[in-house]
Formats: structure tokens, C-alpha cells, sequence
């Protein structure tokens, strides 16, 4: 029999898949979530639920009671915050706490989901990155929230020595992103006509293949490495050519580095005055405008055995689900929709 694990962010977006995938591979899970927490992506699954918060250092570790693994998926994930805080606290207190939660409960092993922003990206087309790499100056709060918190991780779990393994995941589109987050975000805008290319190499990864590297990493991974989940390197204005193929919308280009700073400042005013998130901000320009993340991840697909899907599968799962939860525009929605299957499972989310 599998062991019992804990998942902290059981219903986002990666906690909710993961925990899907977990229970294919025959686990017990308990869901770590807060209180009033929303929960339709796990709802009436053969789970646990335990109540309270990361930055709550007793609640977590009563939740990590009888344990084995922990799935730490739980962050805050925001390119701004008039208070950095928001941001910060949950990443590094959220780490000291599962240090303590695992330490207490004598758990096996801790896989961390992290982010391929805390590999970095780099301003030359030429270099790949690779798990070995860091981003050594990260701009952004979450950007520096996700490289502080794995590398904290990594060293307190060397000291009090609890194997642990990070999963890097790079954008993650896919179903049961109920609160759309930033990364379905781009998505929804291109489609909608909303949203800009730049200049600058990312990449794309299912939400399927990120639970299943969690998984994968926990059971075959060396402690104190990294798994790159990722997809696709894909240059941005290329992904104009694959839209417009996809669903008849070439996003507007738009070059140069100084007009997408101007642009994020516009937006970072307005957001101070009205409390709302920014569009984008100019530290999420510094991190991807003229910026390539060619990233290398032959050695987690050899250590792992696993193959991600290419981007045009990874982008018709996620409109599919955009258009499932009416996120695209009516009239692109009328013209798009017998292009995309809804899963039938997804009735169940109605």
C-alpha cells in the first residue's frame, strides 16, 4: 500500500491535479487547505481534509500527522502586491513551517514546488538552463519569493536531514484552474484579443504533466535535486503564428524593450490608485522582455521517465477549459468551440 501524504494547496491548480494523480497511483491523501477554502477541483474525492494555514507553524504540523511525503503546492501566486509581504511570507515562513511540520512528524521526504522563475532566464538566445542554474537576480517579488523559498528548503532540509526533492514547473496551463491564475492569464488575453507578444523565449507545460512529474520525483528522485517541468521552448511572436492557426487571433507584437516598460508603469499607476493587480508590472517586464528561457530538461525526462506533451496539446486542453468555464469572449467562443472537446468529467464542476 502507498503511503499517506499530505498536499498543502490541495485546491489549486497543481494541488488539485496532483491530488488526481496521486490517487490514480494509489495513495492516501490528506488535503492541507484553509478555512472556507474553495473546493470544487477535489470535491468528493476519497481524501482527508485538514484545516489551517503554512504560516500557521502548529496547524501544519497537526496536519502532517501520520504522514510520510509532504506535497508542499501552496503559494502565493501574484506578480504584485502593494505589500510585499503577501507575497514573501507565505514562500519563506511557509518553508520554515513545512521544515517543522516534517521534522515533527518524522515525514520521509518533502517534494517542493517551486518554479522555473527560480532557474532564471537568461539574455542571450544561445544558452540553455538546465536544474543546476539559479536566477541570481531576480526582480520580481514572486520571482524572488519562489528562488529564496527552494533554496531555503534545500538547506534546511540538509541540515536536519529530511530528503527533499523541488519540482521547476515553467507556465502551467490546463483544467481546474478555477481561479484563473496569472499563467491561464496570458492565455485568456491573446485569445481575447487583450493581451501582447514581446520578445523574449518561455515555455509552456500541462498541468497533467507537472502532477505527474510531483509524483514521478517523489518516488525516483535523488534528494537535494531538481525536475524541471516544463514543456516547449517556444519563441513568443511564434505563438502568434500557432493562435492564429489554432483559433484564427494573431496577438499584436509588440517590440522593444522601452515600450513594454512604459506600458507596465502605466498599469503599476493605475493599480496604485485603484488597489486592482496590474496587467503586467516592470519587474515582470525585466523578467521576460528580451529575456530567453531555452531550458534543458533531458536530465529530469531521463531520471524520470517522462515525456511532457508539445504546446499545441498543452494549449487546446487549456482553452478548452477557458471556454468550459466561459472565459473566452462570446463571439470568439461561437466561432472556436467545436475545435476544443470538453472533458466530460468537467460536468461535474457545473
Amino acid at each position: 500500500m502507498k503511503p499517506m501524504v499530505l498536499v498543502t494547496g490541495a485546491n489549486g491548480h497543481i494541488g488539485s491535479n496532483l491530488i488526481k494523480e496521486l490517487i490514480l497511483s494509489g495513495y492516501r491523501i490528506t488535503a492541507f487547505i484553509r478555512e472556507n477554502a474553495f473546493l470544487k477541483g477535489i470535491e468528493g474525492l476519497d481524501i482527508k481534509y485538514r484545516f489551517g494555514n503554512v504560516l500557521n507553524e502548529e496547524s501544519f504540523v497537526r496536519a502532517a500527522e501520520g504522514c510520510e511525503v509532504i506535497f508542499h503546492t501552496a503559494a502565493v501566486y501574484r506578480i504584485w502586491a502593494k505589500d510585499p509581504k503577501e507575497i514573501m511570507a507565505p514562500a519563506i515562513e511557509g518553508a520554515k513551517n513545512l521544515l517543522s511540520a516534517a521534522r515533527r512528524n518524522n515525514v520521509a521526504r518533502i517534494v517542493y514546488t517551486s518554479s522555473v522563475a527560480a532557474v532564471g532566464a537568461s539574455p542571450s538566445t544561445d544558452v540553455f538552463r538546465t536544474e543546476e542554474d539559479w536566477n541570481e537576480d531576480p526582480t520580481n517579488v514572486y520571482v524572488i519569493a519562489k528562488t529564496e523559498s527552494e533554496k531555503l528548503i534545500h538547506k534546511l532540509s540538509e541540515q536536519h536531514r529530511i530528503s527533499c526533492v523541488s519540482v521547476c514547473p515553467s507556465i502551467v496551463l490546463g483544467p481546474l484552474n478555477f481561479k484563473i491564475t496569472p499563467s491561464m492569464e496570458i492565455l485568456k488575453n491573446w485569445i481575447n484579443g487583450k493581451g501582447t507578444l514581446w520578445t523574449g523565449i518561455q515555455n509552456f507545460v500541462s498541468v497533467s504533466d507537472v502532477a505527474k512529474t510531483h509524483v514521478l520525483a517523489c518516488e525516483k528522485g535523488e534528494s537535494g535535486k531538481r525536475y524541471l517541468a516544463i514543456g516547449e521552448n517556444i519563441y513568443i511572436p511564434e505563438i502568434g503564428n500557432i493562435l492564429k492557426e489554432m483559433v484564427g487571433i494573431k496577438p499584436l507584437y509588440l517590440p522593444g524593450f522601452v515600450l513594454n516598460y512604459m506600458g507596465a508603469l502605466f498599469f503599476e499607476t493605475i493599480s496604485w490608485l485603484t488597489g486592482n493587480p496590474p496587467f503586467t508590472t516592470r519587474s515582470w517586464v525585466k523578467e521576460g522582455v528580451y529575456r530567453y528561457l531555452n531550458v534543458d530538461s533531458s536530465k529530469t525526462r531521463a531520471d524520470l521517465g517522462i515525456e511532457p506533451k508539445g504546446i499545441r496539446e498543452t494549449f487546446t486542453e487549456a482553452i478548452s477549459w477557458l471556454l468550459f468555464r466561459n472565459q473566452i469572449e462570446k463571439k470568439i467562443a461561437q466561432r472556436i468551440f467545436v475545435k476544443f472537446p470538453i472533458d466530460p468529467e468537467w460536468v461535474n464542476y457545473e
